[in-house]
């Protein structure tokens, strides 16, 4: 598991350990010059120095010129290194191209390219105490190369486990199905999405980590209640669907009799109650209902 490497507080970390530019030349400037420094170097041992002692002064020489040529080095684009000085942070690097610096540094490699991370399914209560199964992917890249390299221990498994924890922590306050007032995980993806994103910069900041993006990619009641919410859902649906029935055809009875009313045909209220009857029948059933209709006093 992850940890922080110092005791402060993540967010103390973050504020307080900046990134800096460590000093590099440009190589194809320290090449002429090495390569001038072998030569004279070697003439002037030659000159003042006689054999055998001159064959160790060469070798003496010739190691101190391979260990400063060990301060150059290639960069590749989107890729950034961390030098250190005996222990001691000297800063980052980040330009592209070939480079020379300080031999005695030691460097580590760190990637800038964005990452997409995809969380492992897990199944959490959300806000009403239903299970759920969740997963999301996370566009992510380093922004820090410093507090990537040193504040945490493994920074790629640092942010796998603040995935998981955010989803964890914003899936229970939420509930599943939409409901008035409130930010459903069913019903406001986006949102939710917005606020896993603002939860994992807040906790991603100290490992030097920029979150570009966070998606819930996989959202579904967990397999032991799937199939009851199918039905409850189903039965919600009925339901609706009926309401929706009734309301319309109490408003055509309504204009029905409107419409009588506007002719000049007078209704006795038991008449008005079978043609109210007979056109709710009609209107309602799911069968081929076949009322009958009274036309005279009989």
């Amino acid at each position: 598991m992850s940890k922080v490497r110092s005791p402060n507080t993540a967010s103390d970390a973050a504020t307080n350990e900046k990134d800096s530019q460590a000093l590099a030349i440009h190589g194809f400037i320290m090449l002429p010059i090495l390569l001038i420094y072998l030569v004279v170097g070697a003439m002037f041992l030659n000159s003042v120095l006689r054999p055998p002692f001159v064959f160790f002064a060469w070798f003496a020489h010739v190691a101190l010129w391979l260990f400063l040529m060990s301060g150059f080095f290639i960069l590749k684009p989107n890729l950034g290194k961390g030098f250190t000085f005996f222990g001691s942070y000297a800063g980052s690097f980040r330009t592209e191209g070939f480079w020379y610096t300080n031999p005695f540094y030691s460097a580590e490699n760190v990637s800038l390219k964005v990452v997409n991370t995809a969380s492992q399914r897990i199944k959490v209560n959300e806000a009403t105490g239903s299970p759920i199964e969740v997963e999301c992917v996370v566009s992510w890249c380093v922004s820090d190369v410093r507090r990537a390299l040193f504040n945490v221990e493994h920074y790629t498994d640092y942010l796998q486990t603040q995935i998981e924890a955010a989803l964890r922590q914003i899936v229970s306050e939420h509930p599943y199905e939409p409901e008035e007032g409130k930010l459903s995980l069913r019903g406001n993806q986006e949102a939710i999405s917005q606020k896993i994103e603002a939860e994992l910069q807040k906790q991603s900041n100290v490992a030097g980590i920029r979150i570009i993006d966070a998606r819930i990619s996989h959202l579904a009641y967990a397999p032991e209640i799937a199939q009851m919410m199918l039905k409850r859902q189903q039965a919600q649906a009925v339901v609706q669907a009926r309401q929706l029935l009734v309301e319309g055809a109490v408003g055509m009875v309504e204009e029905t009799i409107k419409k009588f009313g506007t002719l000049q045909l007078e209704l006795k209220p038991e008449e008005k109650s079978r043609l109210m009857i007979n056109m709710m029948t009609v209107l309602l059933s799911d069968n081929g209902a076949q009322p009958v209709l009274t036309l005279g006093d009989h």
